[in-house]
């Protein structure tokens, strides 16, 4: 009975530490110092714990740290919102039976802290990139934020090291104790870093219209009441919740609009498939000559009727320069932001949509995903939200303005075209990938009865 109470002060304690990630997410904002103890208490807990018992212990830590950070989801799903708790929680919970696992097998020292390292990067991908129901939101890294290694290794990356930092902390030996605070002390410092002053020989003045449930005729207005030298306006996702290029009238209005104000126009609006049996989640741009491009949303909003996923990822030429267009969610996942930028986006203009009554948390904690996209890439990105928050971003994941959830105004700034590729963009992008073969391998090794890895 006594060893059965304290199991259950382990699952008390594991759902405490999974709390603390909470802190680190809007409305909280720690800045990435509870990570650390958020993590190595749930480490600390699952020693000596095995099968059944380890994986109840990382199932109340996740549920605690993605209740917690994401219970805004409880607004849109009411009792649904449990089951997607739960989903998300036993990606921890399979961490965790690995972990146990691999002590069994006799992993100690560098060998577990590697796995422990490689254990949580693995099931971290899936959940956030591969897995049907992708959720890249609540991560170490995301936690953590811009800093001077995510244009190197990316936002997993930074979980990686994260993690490798505090399974060092949390090690019963002195040496690798010292290293890992060192570690620590050079990951707080990569974040030291100063905001990106704009090169008035690349600058791009531009616009969000941040409006939601409003005419056309009204965004038309305050577009026609921007300042003179803005070049670039960008209106929300579905701001023309239709075919806009199938209506002649308010096509035209459009290019005439451009015309009179001499800038390009970023808007949300709807493509017809060839068959009529859908439609595409568009990002339109426009100048006086018409359209110059468009962009089909590569990742639709699960559960939304959020159109048929577009195919490719690529900029739109215009007489400012190439400039990349991602709509809303495709900001979330890493792929579609770095393809562009390779395939030679200077700067980009993103249309989102995050409805008001979902309530200021979830659009702070979105916020964050296109700092975090504008950061690994090193690009200039303004992002106009039907109700908030549009913002203006500079390759080092800087604010240069910001407008708040519920706001009905316009956010006027300068931004710069860049042209430098990132380590990230080219190669970094890989490593994620790296860790998540070398978990598959590893947790293979671990099922293999140890009779047969002698002979």
């Amino acid at each position: 009975m006594n060893l059965l109470l304290r199991f259950y002060f382990r699952i008390l304690w594991a759902a405490l530490c999974g709390l603390l990630l909470v802190g680190e997410f809007p409305p909280f904002n720690a800045y990435g110092f509870l990570v650390v103890p958020s993590i190595a208490g749930l480490l600390l807990l699952l020693r000596g714990m095995r099968g059944r018992r380890a994986r109840m212990i990382g199932f109340a830590w996740g549920m605690a740290a993605f209740g917690g950070s994401v219970s805004w989801l409880w607004g849109l799903f009411q009792w649904f919102a449990l089951a997607l708790f739960a989903i998300l929680a036993l990606f921890i919970a399979l961490f965790a039976w690995m972990q146990s696992k691999a002590e069994e097998r006799g992993l100690n020292g560098w060998s577990l802290i590697l796995f422990t390292t490689v254990n949580w990067s693995a099931w971290e991908f899936i959940r956030a990139e591969l897995f049907p129901l992708k959720f890249p939101w609540i991560t170490p890294g995301m936690a953590w934020g811009p800093g001077a290694l995510l244009p190197w290794v990316g936002v997993y990356g930074m979980s990686a090291l994260l993690v490798l930092v505090v399974s060092l902390v949390v090690s019963k030996r002195p040496q690798m104790i010292g290293m890992g605070v060192l570690l620590l002390l050079a990951l707080v410092w990569s974040r030291m870093w100063s905001p990106v002053e704009v090169d008035a020989s690349r600058a791009v003045h531009i616009a969000a219209v941040q409006a939601e449930s409003v005419s056309m005729e009204h965004r038309i207005q305050r577009t026609e009441m921007l300042a003179p030298d803005v070049r670039v306006a960008i209106w929300p996702e579905y701001s023309i919740p239709y075919d806009l290029r199938a209506n002649s009238s308010d096509y035209q209005r459009m290019v005439q609009l451009c015309k009179v104000k001499n800038l390009i126009l970023v808007l949300g609006t709807e493509t017809p498939l060839p068959d009529k049996s859908g439609t595409w989640n568009t990002a339109l741009t426009l100048d006086a000559s018409g359209v110059l491009g468009e962009h089909y949303k590569v990742h639709p909003v699960h559960f939304f009727n959020d159109g048929v996923p577009g195919k490719s990822s690529l900029p739109v030429k215009t007489p400012l320069g190439m400039m990349g267009t991602p709509i809303c969610f495709d900001c979330d996942y890493e792929g579609v932001v770095r393809k562009m930028t390779m395939a030679g986006a200077e700067f980009f203009s993103v249309p989102s949509m995050d409805v008001d009554s979902w309530g200021a948390r979830q659009h702070q904690q979105h916020s964050m995903l296109f700092r975090i996209r504008a950061c690994e890439n090193g690009r200039w990105m303004a992002v106009c939200a039907s109700s908030g928050i549009s913002q203006i971003v500079d390759p080092h994941g800087y604010q240069h303005g910001s407008l708040p959830h519920s706001a009905v105004e316009e956010l006027s700034g300068i931004l710069a075209k860049e042209n430098t590729i990132t380590f990230y963009t080219s190669y970094g992008w890989i490593f994620p990938w790296a860790l998540f073969v070398t978990g598959i391998v590893w947790w293979g090794w671990l099922f293999i009865p140890q009779r047969w890895r002698r002979s």
